[in-house]
Order: structure tokens, then C-alpha cells, then sequence
């Protein structure tokens, strides 16, 4: 940003800052975001000029194919490059919402969730190592330092940490199973393998079957919806569709912690979900 500062007028200047224009977003930038941003032509051309030698010295410096991000960058801002060349990702979610500190609604929320596991994703498909608890906590984590209005929500389970909604270790219990949209993403490409690419196999039959993964994401994507007035008619709906995984919880005999963590909307609304719940039980 340096030559751009010293190539433009001060008023140019500041309406990239204003947007959260930095080094590393500097050089994703074409003529159609400049024009977007409200960049005049003659700036426009000094600052297209400047991207292009840009590049020009990254590729340079690129004598073979590496992972986004050159070595010894922080976690973070390999992860932050990464969602940047998503280019689809960038224009809708990353500069008008997440940039701007604005909480993306559930669709972009997942799409962010997408764009972060494709690293993972690509790496169990071509039959690499399976990504580890520590490695889905850590890109939790850089999503949440990257974008701090990520980690405050209403529905956040008492003691939980800030990146609980991407990736929380056991659901905060001593044992049992991960749990969050990383999780359970890195989770659905593995079942989706063909069988003969799955690294681990059951040598014995499941004792139960288990719950839909369908259902386990809509569990997952309705505790973090915001319990408000506007809401209340759609989280109703939905914890009726979820009732399944409540019921099974139940059979399970899930403490009332583990229950409110998963469902926390039972305890929302002067208890109006769970006498809706109880008319299925």
C-alpha cells in the first residue's frame, strides 16, 4: 500500500482504507472493484499499473507451486489469502459483510465455512491425511481472529470458546464426539469418499444408528440463529424437524447441559419451545 499512497491523491487513499484495502487484498483487486470502490480513472490506471507489477514480482519470485500464502506467514493470513481467491466469495461475502464487521446471515455463513474447509476437503479427496482435531481448531480459530463478530452470538453456550461455533473440542464435555460447522463439513467430505479411499474403517457393526447428518447441520445451524421475535415462528418449525436428535438425546440420557448446548433455544422464549417440544414426546 506504501506505492499506492505515494502514487495517488490523499482522497483516493482513503476510500481504499475505508474499505480495508491492505497489502494482501491490494493485489486481488481488478478495473471492476476499482470502479465498485468509486475510484476515478486516472487513479484507477496508476493503481491497475502498480497491481500489475505486483504480481509480476510475485510471480517472479514463485519458482514452483506452493500452498497459499509464502512460508512463514501467521496461520491467519495464509487463511486470509486463501478466502480471497475465491473471487465469487470475495465480491458477495468477504468485502461488503465480513469486512465491514457485519455478521453474515446463515447462507453466507456457510459459504464462508466452505471456502475455509477446501484446503482439507482437497486434501482427503486426492487421499492425504485426514485433517486432525488441532488443525481444524487452529483455522477456527484464524477465522474468528480474522473476523471478530464471528464469535458473539447470542445463543454461545455458557463457557464456550470464541471459535465454538466453527470447532469445539468434545462439545466442551471430557468425551464424545467434536462438534461445529468445520467439523461436521470435514466430516461429510470423508463420508462421501468412495469406500475403498476411507483411511479408517469399522471392523464391527455400529451399536445404534446414528441421526442424519442432515439433521445434525440443521441442529448446527439453528443453535446459532438469534432468539428474537422475528425469529420465533422459524426456530419453532425448525426445532419440530430437529426433534429427532432431541428425542435420541433424551434416550441417551444427555445431561441437561449437553442438551441446552445443542438445543439452546429451549430455555428462550418463557419456555414457549419446550411446550411445543413436549407435545411430540
Amino acid at each position: 500500500m506504501d506505492q499506492v499512497e505515494a502514487a495517488v491523491d490523499p482522497a483516493t487513499f482513503r476510500q481504499l482504507t475505508e474499505e480495508k484495502i491492505n497489502d494482501a487484498s491490494l493485489i486481488l483487486l481488478g478495473n471492476t472493484e476499482l470502479i465498485n470502490l468509486g475510484v476515478k480513472q486516472g487513479p484507477r490506471m496508476i493503481i491497475l499499473k502498480i497491481i500489475e507489477g505486483l504480481n509480476a514480482a510475485v510471480n517472479n519470485d514463485e519458482g514452483r507451486k506452493k500452498e497459499p500464502g509464502p512460508p512463514g506467514l501467521p496461520s491467519k493470513e495464509v487463511c486470509r489469502r486463501m478466502l480471497e481467491e475465491n473471487s465469487k466469495f470475495r465480491l458477495n461475502v468477504l468485502l461488503p459483510v465480513l469486512d465491514k464487521g457485519l455478521v453474515p446471515d446463515d447462507k453466507d455463513l456457510r459459504f464462508l465455512n466452505r471456502v475455509a474447509c477446501k484446503p482439507f476437503e482437497t486434501r482427503i479427496e486426492r487421499g492425504g491425511k485426514y485433517p486432525s482435531a488441532d488443525e481444524q481448531e487452529r483455522l477456527a480459530k484464524d477465522l474468528v481472529e480474522l473476523f471478530p463478530q464471528l464469535q458473539y452470538n447470542s445463543t454461545r453456550p455458557e463457557g464456550a470458546p470464541n471459535e465454538w461455533m466453527f470447532f469445539w473440542r468434545k462439545n466442551g464435555t471430557e468425551k464424545g464426539k467434536h462438534s461445529g460447522l468445520i467439523y461436521h463439513r470435514v466430516r461429510n467430505v470423508i463420508k462421501e469418499l468412495p469406500a475403498e479411499m476411507h483411511l479408517y474403517r469399522r471392523t464391527t457393526a455400529p451399536r445404534q444408528v446414528h441421526v442424519p447428518t442432515e439433521l445434525l447441520q440443521k441442529a448446527e445451524a439453528l443453535r446459532i440463529v438469534i432468539a428474537t421475535k422475528h425469529e420465533k415462528n422459524r426456530i419453532a418449525t425448525e426445532m419440530d424437524e430437529c426433534f429427532p436428535l432431541l428425542k435420541l438425546m433424551l434416550a441417551e440420557n444427555k445431561s441437561p447441559t449437553e442438551i441446552i448446548r445443542m438445543f439452546p433455544h429451549l430455555v428462550a422464549y418463557n419456555g414457549y419451545i419446550v411446550r411445543l417440544t413436549i407435545r411430540y414426546t
